[in-house]
């Protein structure tokens, strides 16, 4: 049994497991968030029963990409939303669809996480990403899963500054903790 400020922990003996939710992903994604997602995933590993990954499918072939990794990667497809896309960058280029097209990809992963949950493959939902926050805590509530959303950078979407959508989802769709990895600012 071990307490702290995040709660109590009581071991059954058992290491938990992880289902991550990232959108930002190998091979169409690199760059900090990416490469923060993999080496956490490297460095906790020991801590950890399996660890599965639910990532956006983006149509390219990463059957030997995804095998490389020492945790389970599941490619989810999503909506693109293509013509509003091509909507947006003919006469409204300030409309925001990165949101939605996140929220497509989180949606579609949370069948995926609730058969993860019933067939008592995880402990943990884990998300990168207040709009994938929201497939999440939904997906958590259902199955009685804890939920941690990590935000890469900063703690925007808490504070008086943040922007609309972002307050709207922290508000609505509260995880169980929040981690914010800032590169030791």
């Amino acid at each position: 049994r071990v307490s702290g400020q995040w709660g109590t922990y009581v071991s059954d003996s058992r290491k938990p497991s992880i289902c991550r939710l990232v959108f930002e992903f190998l091979p169409w994604s690199t760059g900090g968030l990416v490469v923060h997602t993999i080496e956490l995933a490297h460095a906790i590993s020991p801590y950890c029963s399996a660890q599965y990954f639910l990532v956006p499918d983006d149509g390219s072939d990463t059957q030997q990409l995804d095998a490389g990794f020492e945790f389970r990667v599941t490619r989810v497809p999503y909506l693109r939303f293509s013509r509003l896309q091509r909507f947006k960058e003919r006469c409204c280029r300030w409309l925001p669809l990165r949101p939605l097209v996140v929220m497509s990809f989180g949606l579609s992963a949370a069948p995926k996480i609730i058969a993860l949950a019933r067939e008592g493959k995880i402990d943990i939902i884990h998300a990168h990403g207040i709009t994938n926050s929201i497939a999440a805590v939904l997906a958590g509530r259902l199955v009685r899963k804890p939920v941690v959303l990590m935000l890469h950078g900063s703690l925007e979407a808490y504070s008086k500054e943040s922007g609309a959508w972002e307050r709207l989802v922290a508000t609505l769709f509260k995880p169980d903790h929040v981690l914010v990895l800032d590169d030791g600012e």
